[in-house]
């Protein structure tokens, strides 16, 4: 019996004193800001080269959604982009007249793509591919006839072996917030830099400048955002999962201070009204009830603090419409009193029940009916 004792004893001490096994290190999902860089461009056909600059210049006029945490032995995530605002660098001519040339996102078509990380928790290289759907728009300066919003798809592809590292280059704006409990849970999307990781956990930092390119003649170069300004961020919702017509809903932004603690000195620009061209009309989501969130006109927002935008919505009822989602977007502009401004949108997709879903519906209340009923039965035949 001393015997036994003295080996579990031994055993004990031996387990004690062997280190822990480390979490495999791990990429935490998160939100990239970036500010568009010189020599992007993209090559309109009919119209030629086109040099482009973010707008606002020194904001941050690219955002990319990382989707989900990646180990480092080659791990895959999806990526989303949620935001693209640039302008060309230059007018340019078309028939003789100058005009201003904006490039954004169509919502109507949301822009994806994937993204692999290798490397350990010090750092390494990706490759990532994005789907950029835009959408180009044409200002005249001065006079000059209209010309019609350019729709097109762009693949990017980054250059092989792009580096990045787990610590935020110096000067870069940073969205603070804290890690999850919960593995895998969207409440990281919103941050690049997450307090309280787990061991093993790191986050994401691609080292400037990135580069994505076209072969059919087009480049897009960013690097991190600068510290300073005002960030903010919205969601996307009804993508994964999908929200049916007749479903109620949240959806939040987030606004990061990275300068100066400042006053909140103005909420507006909630865009509530459906836009028939981006999807099926009847399919929409209506704003309802005041904002909420934390961010409070003539609040305080600290010096690397953020505060929340939580927009409520009802969606349409079920209809027969075309099997076309809709698309209902959100717009913010968040100020503060030092002049400082921020704007984002978020884009609620709102889809029309699949015809099969709709019969597994039917089938499982009728099923349900036929249960109560032989139930109801059998209660009288006891009685």
């Amino acid at each position: 019996m001393h015997k036994l004792l003295l080996v579990s004893s031994c055993l004990a001490a031996a387990l004690a004193m062997t280190p822990v096994a480390a979490k495999a290190d791990v990429v935490e999902m998160g939100t990239d800001y970036f500010t568009t860089l010189t020599g992007t461009y993209f090559n309109f056909p009919g119209i030629g080269v086109v040099d482009f600059v973010g707008s606002p210049a020194g904001g941050p006029d690219t955002e990319i959604q990382r989707l989900r945490d990646v180990s480092l032995s080659g791990g895959t995530t999806p990526l989303r982009m949620l935001e693209l605002s640039l302008v060309s660098a230059a007018p340019v001519t078309i028939g003789g007249f100058q005009y201003n040339v904006n490039v954004g996102l169509n919502p109507a078509v949301p822009s994806t793509g994937s993204m692999q990380i290798f490397g350990s928790g010090a750092g390494g290289t990706f490759n990532s591919r994005l789907n950029v759907n835009f959408d180009a728009s044409f200002t005249p300066v001065g006079s000059g006839p209209a010309i019609p919003t350019v729709a097109g798809s762009l693949p990017l592809v980054s250059i092989p072996g792009s580096q990045w590292s787990p610590t935020p280059p110096t000067g870069a704006a940073l969205a603070i917030g804290p890690d999850s409990p919960i593995e895998g849970s969207p409440a990281d999307l919103p941050y690049n830099m997450h307090t309280g990781l787990d061991r093993g956990e790191v986050d994401f930092f691609p080292i400037a400048p990135l580069t994505e390119t076209h072969p059919s003649g087009a480049q897009h170069v960013v690097g991190p955002t600068a510290a300073g300004g005002l960030l903010a961020v919205g969601d996307i919702v009804g993508l994964d999962p999908l929200l049916y017509e007749g479903t109620d809903g949240v959806s939040v932004f987030t606004v990061f201070n990275t300068g100066a603690a400042a006053t909140i000195n103005a909420i507006n620009g909630i865009s509530v009204v459906q836009d028939p061209t981006l999807g099926d009309p009847t399919d929409y989501a209506n704003m309802v009830g005041p904002l909420g969130g934390t961010c409070v006109e003539g609040n305080v927002l600290a010096a690397g603090d953020s505060c929340t935008v939580a927009v409520n919505f009802v969606t349409a009822p079920w209809d027969n419409g075309p099997p076309l989602d809709g698309v209902t977007p959100f717009d913010l502009t968040i100020s503060l009193n030092d002049g400082r401004t921020a704007t984002a949108t978020q884009y609620v997709y709102v889809s029309d029940p699949e015809p099969a879903s709709l019969s597994i519906l039917a089938a499982g209340l009728a099923g349900l009916g036929l249960l109560r009923r032989r139930r109801a039965s059998r209660r009288s035949e006891v009685t």
